[in-house]
């Protein structure tokens, strides 16, 4: 199921480049691919969002009787093993993250933390924290300049079951994600959304997150070079597009 997951996302991606930019365009992205073993380069929106209790709570209730719903945060594999055992599944749970059914296992493994959403024992949702720089540095998340000692924290990853999205499970996970955050007394979580990933800026955009920045990342063979630029203060998503056509513009 993860490699339907990918296919889709590379067909969708192609049938995109092509209507945005033609065939010119779609040939373009391909010798771009073709060498990108040696050298790649890959630009990011960078976002932040004050964590709140009350996250969209007005606005998003679930439209799931609460007595269906169980939130779960799960620190270990072992945490998980327990879980398993009375029926509350994920790691195993094919979604456009989980790569080959095991990286979940693995991030659990590195110190990321799931945040889960269960209706009856379906496994509805998932959002990742990233508590650390060790942890972000060893699942090689994007190096984003996090302030953990500030209380700065990094979130990644969001998925709704497909039999679930337009329910209010994604603003539920993370409404119970920060309840969890501020109790650990994090104040600020900051993420990043590629430019060319629509369901990430989807997501970003339902939850409110501004943007403060944006990151460039290249590889040239084993060589790595991240570098962030920031705006003289925090935008909307709305404004993300006439960003883009100025950088053009130049």
């Amino acid at each position: 199921m993860s490699v339907i997951y990918s296919i889709k996302e590379f067909i969708n991606q192609t049938v995109s480049i092509q209507k945005s930019n033609g065939i010119a365009g779609l040939l373009k992205v391909g010798l771009r691919f073709a060498y990108s073993p040696v050298y790649k380069t890959e630009s990011f929106w960078l976002t932040t969002n004050k964590i709140s209790a009350e996250f969209k709570s007005e606005a998003s209730k679930p439209r799931v009787s609460m007595d269906r719903l169980s939130f779960k945060v799960i620190t270990s594999n072992k945490e998980a093993d327990s879980l398993e055992a009375q029926g509350y599944f994920f790691r195993s749970h094919p979604t456009y993250f989980n790569h080959g059914l095991t990286l979940y296992r693995k991030w659990l493994d590195l110190g990321a933390i799931a945040c889960c959403t269960f209706v009856d024992k379906e496994f509805a949702a998932i959002n990742w924290i990233i508590p650390s720089r060790k942890t972000q540095s060893a699942i090689k998340a994007a190096p984003i300049k996090i302030d953990y000692e500030k209380k700065e924290i990094f979130t990644r990853s969001a998925w709704s079951n497909p039999k679930y999205r337009g329910l209010g499970i994604y603003y539920y996970t993370g409404r119970y994600r920060n309840r969890y955050l501020l109790e650990k007394g994090c104040i600020v979580s900051k993420g990043v959304v590629a430019f060319d990933n629509k369901n990430g800026r989807g997501i970003a955009t339902a939850g409110g997150s501004k943007l403060y920045g944006t990151g460039k990342l290249t590889r040239i063979l084993w060589w790595k070079n991240w570098k962030e630029q920031y705006f003289p203060k925090p935008i909307e998503w709305s404004e993300a597009d006439n960003y883009l056509l100025s950088l053009k513009a130049k």
